[in-house]
């Protein structure tokens, strides 16, 4: 991604708050702006959702888990 001198929005997507969007500000900047602000929604959605598989995975491996133990300590008691 090209970088605008002193924009650094371009850098780290919590410093866009930073940026002064005032009336005087140029076509140009604004519109890189929300190009940046959206590529920036699209990339945390994607992380979103590789966390929400990540979730189901461990769910889903915890399920199991909690099974076999289950199934261990009632072989247990019946030794």
């Amino acid at each position: 991604m090209q970088q605008t001198p002193g924009f650094l929005a371009d850098r780290d997507p919590r410093s866009v708050g930073l940026y002064d969007i005032r009336v005087d500000g140029s076509v140009r900047q604004l519109e890189r702006l929300l190009k940046i602000l959206a590529d920036n929604r699209a990339n945390l959605e994607r992380q979103l959702e590789d966390i929400r598989v990540m979730q189901r995975e461990l769910d889903q491996v915890e399920e199991r888990c909690e099974g076999t133990l289950e199934e261990l300590k009632a072989a247990e008691k019946r030794s």
